[in-house]
């Protein structure tokens, strides 16, 4: 993505470190996340993944 101004030169960067922890999230829960369309489905279904390694399934 281009960046037109420095606000979103900032948001640009803010992106790549959320997917980048998004992304270890997933490897390490072996989460196979489709596209949500909420925010809370997405953190349900690695809360749900936290709760599968904790508990030994």
């Amino acid at each position: 993505m281009k960046a037109n101004t420095q606000a979103e030169k900032k948001l640009l960067k803010k992106r790549s470190l959320v997917e980048t922890v998004i992304g270890k999230i997933k490897n390490f829960f072996g989460a196979k996340l489709p596209r949500f369309r909420s925010p809370r489905a997405a953190f349900s279904a690695i809360y749900a993944g936290f709760l599968a390694v904790n508990l030994g399934c």
